[in-house]
């Protein structure tokens, strides 16, 4: 028997919420087989098993929130276990439903060992501190789990059951319906007013960002500046080598360009690439280089390692690839660690200009708005130009104004001075 445990996906992250199930209890894996799905804000990623066996015993449900290192689930790799329960469930049959002298549904009987199994640490916490009995509540989790809101139902009708009995008032032990109802009840919220209107819950991964986007504000006194940037020299020659470019199945877009001005500016501004500490501000060595991906669900946060090190065909290559990765649901643990810095293509959509959150625990994170045409006055002139706004939130207590506009600056110069 051996344990499969939560790993560490990101050094940032303490906290990630269990999601699908792969496998059941009885299942038999193979060696790195995927399991299960763990998410985080940034990422959905499989945990695998280490070594080919059978799902023995599942001890976290889905929705859970868990640190590294908590035990996920046990992994027989010599089938005793597995005997064993399929002895005891044959046990259980041929005794009718008999247990301790008390007749039970053969349903419950039968289910008892694999929901047993799945009790969560949670859920087996609140069993022991109770003293319940398992085999009076109906799990309404994935194949039958008893969940928190299971135990937490089980025991108001407990409560309710008490309350009668003190008045005088006899009844049977507590119905599914009852404890479904408890549920429903529970899940409940406030009325509301216009009942055109409609709930619904939060993802996982929706969830996750909700938690980091108020975490950061309270870690990070933001302030942002913008900057209008000029894009004249960079469209001309990216008409001039995209259908190269396309050739090479390389898309050539404005993000490369900014992704490379970035990476330049980052190695003369240190202090932008950093991260702070309670008494010190760490200087980081790498520039990999974070690109915010919208999908259906969220946001992923892939990162371009060693972004300075590329050129510009190298990285409008290495954003097609992370952004494909991302809208397919490819991107794994490593594709989203040991950023420094993060840029988000807010403009995308059609904003022209944001003030984007700073992605925890980096010091800053470069919003680009929109490309359009504006009208702009040039020695004395009125010409049209392909302009955009550049904004840059950044942690005050890292940096002050000037270095962030020096910054931002030297982004502009790049841009608006690349060779046609």
């Amino acid at each position: 028997m051996t344990e499969i445990t939560l790993p560490q996906i990101d050094e940032n992250v303490v906290e990630y919420t269990i999601g699908k199930w792969l496998k059941t209890v009885g299942e038999p894996v193979a060696e790195n087989e995927p399991i299960l799905e763990v998410e985080t804000d940034k990422v959905t990623m499989e945990v695998v098993a280490e070594s080919a066996g059978v799902i023995a015993q599942i001890l976290v449900n889905e929705g859970d929130v868990l640190r590294p290192g908590a035990v996920l689930c046990h992994l027989d790799i010599d089938g005793s276990a597995v005997a064993k329960l399929e002895m005891g469930n044959t046990q259980r049959t041929t005794n009718n439903g008999q247990r301790n002298g008390t007749q039970l549904p053969m349903k419950t009987v039968l289910a008892e060992p694999e929901r047993e199994l799945r009790l969560s640490p949670v859920v087996s916490r609140m069993v022991a501190e109770h003293a319940l009995d398992v085999t009076l509540i109906d799990g309404t989790g994935r194949n039958g789990r008893i969940t928190k809101k299971d135990v937490v139902a089980f025991l108001n009708i407990e409560k309710s059951r008490e309350k009668r009995v003190k008045r005088g008032i006899e009844y049977d032990q507590p119905l599914t319906s009852d404890i479904q109802q408890s549920n429903k009840n529970e899940s409940k919220t406030e009325p509301i007013a216009n009942p055109q209107s409609e709930i619904v819950d939060l993802t996982p991964m929706r969830r996750s960002i909700a938690e980091h986007m108020v975490r950061s504000l309270a870690t990070s006194p933001h302030v942002t500046t913008v900057f209008e940037f000029d894009f004249q020299r960079v469209a001309s020659h990216r008409a001039k080598h995209k259908a190269n470019y396309a050739a090479d199945g390389i898309k050539l877009t404005y993000m490369a360009y900014i992704a490379h001005a970035t990476a330049e500016a980052l190695k003369k501004f240190p202090l932008v690439n950093s991260q702070f500490h309670d008494d010190q501000i760490e200087l980081k060595r790498d520039i990999n280089v974070g690109m915010i991906v919208a999908v259906p669900d969220g946001l992923y946060a892939p990162v371009i390692h060693h972004a300075d090190e590329y050129n510009l065909k190298g990285l409008a290559r290495a954003i097609g690839d992370v952004a494909s990765k991302a809208h397919s649901g490819q991107l794994k643990p490593a594709d989203m660690q040991d950023g420094t810095f993060t840029i988000s293509n807010h403009g995308a959509a059609g904003s022209i200009a944001g003030t984007p959150i700073i992605f925890q625990p980096q010091a800053g994170i470069l919003g680009v708005g929109a490309i359009e045409e504006r009208v702009k006055v040039i020695d004395g002139g009125m010409h049209i130009r392909p302009c955009t706004y550049i904004s840059f939130s950044f942690d005050h207590r890292v940096m002050d104004g000037a270095v962030a506009d020096g910054f931002c600056s030297e982004i502009k110069r790049i841009i608006e001075s690349w060779p046609e």
